[in-house]
């Protein structure tokens, strides 16, 4: 889906070392090092050449004027990427790497299905970097080398998904101004991919590109071509329209279009309309001769195509098509059928699917994947149920596991298995938390260990957890493990379906929709393994929204708070990182232009935080604005002013939103009173709690079975009292309670608090401490209040109603207050 990155499942990149089946295109996340360290040499057989920030370097793919590029792995989250680097002498002119940062980082919050995705930027040590989508199935360029030219209607599907990912760029302000047969990326799944987008806008030097050794194989000269230089004309001579050899800094998006042109005219042709044997030679020819139309070349070509290409490849701007939609037309009334209608998939199309569908969920492994998880809780309820009667420690040990054994499989996932989505974004937040997160959740692993060890149940708990750990990785290599292996060849057979459906024009997001409402009841885990989980999430979303959603399934929808939660926790990090590595680069420029450091520092922070937020606000509207069909008018609206937003921010000028003293009180507050503050005090009430549990032996065994047989008594008593209807509740209760009392005997406050003096001020902690989880950081301050009322509800006048002691009816009013917090505004999701 449009806006969705595949961290959870993008497959291996393949090598072909006779065809130069390999190739990079970009992401990015802020890297340590220096690129010296990185351009180390090293063998190619894979080994480490240096670690870069999140990214293991395993081998220097190309380099050239720009920088150099690395075939990386991104640690956190277990994938490949390209990861490139910027030339430290570009660091010389810090305006220039302003304008340049600028332009990338509004590309990144552009996501498209045919646009490579800019992932993160980041600075270190003076040298930027950048990691990017790393594309598998090799560029337009090596296609060209391999085959020379392509059969018409397939050249004319690929220009058609290009044109598709291009015309989104140049709808939100983009022009690229350097495309080319190596920018243009194709995937293992035949999806188009324009690559570099944002990263070839800033004139520098011209490029000089350098020779690697021979003994490199021909996947290298893919890699080679990726490393985008910047010309004193910003572009490719041999693809560049007339106009940007004169100006490249005033083209528009019509010259994006002749470039296309000319590298439609290469895939029907083997070669570019012009060549020389220099760059003037070629630019001369551009300005001044006549194309040769590509029929006149190749006997039999449709004339159609050469009108086409003609028409892209007009001297002047103003003679072109005026907008790539008019393209997309021409090309998909020449893909369409005989009575001119646009392709779409056919009956035999859905039976395949349905029937690879099936096929998918109907390996032996997803009954017993199923089944399982239903049996161990079963069992678990049984053993709880039994254990009660014998040891109440052993019986918590239980419940422990009974919530450990799936966190133990999530784990496992997340390190054994790159395809969960779950798993990989706990990876990711793990590897972005901080030292003060490791101590925030050592100090609750420990104060959880001491609360066990006063109430006698560490052993047990110990010993709950490895079993759970045990079990955990038994369900991994005999049922998860196996399931991928028997479903692979379902997927192959859909994964077919959809590169024909691509190579018939049809949209990525109609092929999306075909998937979704043709692939059965259960769609969605067959549509996450063929896409990624957040692409499934806004397909269901269209789905609803069109009505088609109906008797359709939903696969683990229990992860869905948790992912949200987690990707509000991984904003958050990828904000702050983006805010300090803008302020410090505009703050750079700024003293470039003059200012002081004061005035430079207090400018930059305000541009970076604003840049941020716009970027943040652009990329959350094309992602709410996913569907299944036609853009509606609304939505254009929207894009329009997606399109403004993104322009202000690489214009380097913006409308301050809040000043830099707002920012750091609302960030003081988020912090004081956020959920580490919640878990702090969620933690404190359960401590206290425990402590008073163990000064009045309240867990002594011979205590705990009267206790168990006057629960007993009591239920036998109302099940009799509703037999004979002449049930008295008030008296059951007080009949019961007065029993519990006598066994548990006279109780005195904590000694060293003596405001932990019942059971209710634990169970308040709990659901304060859970909270954490959930909500942001205004809550707490309903959270406050509730451990005020627990802890201080008979001081504050708070009566005993009947049976209730004030403490229970305080722990009453404290639980109305969080829900009422809840209820007010439904509190964001914001983590702090």
């Amino acid at each position: 889906a449009a806006g969705a990155t595949k961290p959870p499942t993008t497959k291996p990149p393949t090598t072909n070392a006779s065809s130069g089946d390999f190739s990079v295109a970009g992401t990015s996340h802020s890297v340590g090092g220096s690129a010296k360290q990185a351009s180390t040499s090293a063998s190619l057989s894979g080994e480490s050449l240096q670690r870069l920030g999140g990214y293991k370097v395993l081998q220097e793919l190309g380099r050239g004027g720009m920088g150099s590029v690395y075939l990386a792995k991104q640690i956190s989250l277990d994938r490949s990427v390209a990861l490139k680097t910027i030339q430290a002498e570009w660091a010389k002119n810090p305006r220039v790497i302003a304008r340049f940062i600028r332009e990338a980082y509004a590309a990144a919050q552009l996501t498209h299905h045919n646009v490579v995705q800019i992932y993160d930027l980041g600075v270190e040590g003076g040298t930027n970097f950048f990691s990017m989508e790393l594309v598998g199935g090799g560029s337009f360029e090596d296609l060209l080398k391999k085959k020379g030219k392509l059969e018409p209607k397939t050249a004319a599907s690929l220009m058609l998904q290009a044109a598709r990912g291009l015309k989104f760029a140049h709808d939100h302000g983009m022009v690229h101004r350097d495309i080319k047969p190596a920018n243009l990326m194709l995937t293992n799944d035949g999806l188009v991919k324009i690559a570099d987008l944002g990263l070839v806008k800033t004139p520098m030097a011209e490029e000089k590109v350098e020779e690697d050794d021979r003994d490199r194989n021909v996947m290298l000269a893919s890699a080679r071509s990726q490393v985008t230089g910047f010309g004193s004309t910003m572009g490719t001579p041999a693809y560049m329209s007339p106009e940007q050899a004169d100006d490249a800094t005033s083209v528009d998006h019509r010259a994006d279009i002749y470039s296309l042109g000319c590298t439609f005219y290469a895939l029907l042709t083997g070669r570019p309309p012009f060549v020389g044997n220099s760059a003037l030679e070629m630019i001369t020819k551009h300005k001044s001769e006549p194309i040769v139309r590509p029929e006149r070349i190749v006997e039999g070509l449709p004339p159609d195509l050469g009108g086409i290409v003609e028409k892209m490849t007009a001297k002047k701007p103003e003679d072109r098509y005026q907008d790539l939609s008019e393209f997309i037309a021409d090309v998909e009334a020449f893909l369409g059928t005989d009575s001119q209608k646009p392709f779409s998939p056919s009956i035999e199309h859905a039976n395949k699917l349905k029937q690879a569908s099936d096929v998918f969920h109907s390996v032996p492994m997803t009954k017993l994947r199923t089944l399982l998880p239903l049996g161990f809780f079963v069992f678990s309820f049984i053993l709880f149920a039994v254990l009660a009667f014998f040891s109440l420690r052993a019986a918590t040990a239980v419940v422990l596991m009974a919530f450990a054994t799936p966190l133990a499989v999530i784990a496992l996932s997340s390190f054994l298995q790159s395809e969960s989505a779950l798993g990989a974004r706990l990876r990711e937040v793990l590897w972005e938390s901080g030292w003060k997160d490791w101590l925030y959740w050592g100090f609750g692993a420990v104060l959880i260990l001491i609360i066990a060890g006063v109430l006698g149940l560490l052993p047990f708990w110990i010993g709950a957890l490895l079993v759970s750990l045990g079990i955990g990785a038994a369900y991994h290599f005999i049922v998860l493990k196996p399931l991928s292996g028997q479903r692979r060849e379902s997927l192959d057979a859909v994964e077919g379906i959809l590169r024909e459906l691509r190579v018939h024009g049809l949209p990525e997001s109609a092929v999306q929709q075909f998937v979704a409402e043709f692939s059965g009841k259960n769609w969605e885990e067959l549509f996450e393994q063929l896409f990624d989980y957040d692409s499934m999430r806004m397909a269901r979303t269209a789905l609803a929204n069109s009505g088609k959603d109906k008797g359709k399934k939903r696969f683990q929808p229990w992860r869905d708070a948790i992912i949200d939660r987690l990707n509000a926790r991984l904003r958050e990090k990828r904000q702050e990182k983006e805010h300090r590595m803008l302020a410090n680069v505009e703050r750079a420029s700024l003293r470039a232009a003059g200012l002081n450091d004061a005035e430079a520092r207090a400018q930059a922070e305000d541009f970076a935080a604003t840049l941020v937020t716009v970027a943040g606000e652009a990329r959350n509207s094309m992602l709410a604005d996913f569907s299944f069909g036609p853009v509606d008018q609304k939505a254009a609206m929207k894009r329009e002013k997606i399109k403004n937003m993104l322009a202000e921010a690489r214009s380097g000028k913006f409308s301050k939103k809040e000043t830099f003293g707002q920012r750091a009180r609302q960030a003081l507050i988020a912090h004081l009173f956020g959920s580490k503050y919640r878990f702090l005090l969620g933690a404190i009430l359960v401590a206290g709690c425990a402590l008073w549990v163990k000064q009045n032996n309240l867990l002594d065994p011979a205590k705990l079975e009267q206790l168990r047989q006057a629960a007993e008594q009591g239920a036998a008593q109302a099940t009799e009292a509703v037999r004979n209807k002449n049930a008295d509740a008030i008296q059951d209760a007080q009949s019961v309670l007065a029993t519990s009392t006598a066994i548990i005997g006279e109780t005195q406050p904590l000694a060293v608090f003596p405001l932990f003096d019942s059971f209710a001020q634990g169970v308040i902690g709990l659901l304060i401490a859970g909270s954490a989880l959930v909500f942001g950081w205004r809550y707490s301050f309903f959270a406050t209040a509730a451990a005020l009322i627990v802890l201080l509800g008979s001081r504050l006048g708070i009566p005993s109603v009947g049976p209730v002691s004030a403490a229970y009816v305080s722990a009453g009013v404290a639980l109305v207050v969080m829900l009422v917090g809840l209820a007010l505004g439904r509190m964001p999701m914001k983590s702090t």
